[in-house]
């Protein structure tokens, strides 16, 4: 067994990326035979901060859909207020 060399997950020997983490294995740096304790520590703050692309194309559809109906809204304000002369 390996370990990630940037979260510190074991890995299969043959596993190309993290599957916790997404990291890529056989980058420049390489492989490690195990992860360091300064990397284990460092990485146990950030873990729930890794977003695989699929979790990123998620948030920016709901941050999208939220902008849209801010503006729908907004827009049907401003119509409203106009035709009852609020302003």
């Amino acid at each position: 067994m390996n370990y990630c060399r940037k979260c510190g997950n074991q890995m299969p020997d043959d596993s190309v990326f993290c599957s916790k983490c997404g990291c890529n294995q056989n980058d420049s740096i390489g492989n490690s035979a195990s992860p360091s304790e300064e990397s284990i520590y460092q990485n146990t703050d950030n873990e729930h901060t890794h977003y695989s692309s699929n979790d990123k194309r998620d948030i920016n559809i709901v941050n999208i859909a939220f902008y849209i109906a801010a503006v729908i809204f907004v827009t049907g304000f401003l119509i409203v207020a106009s035709v009852k002369n609020w302003f």
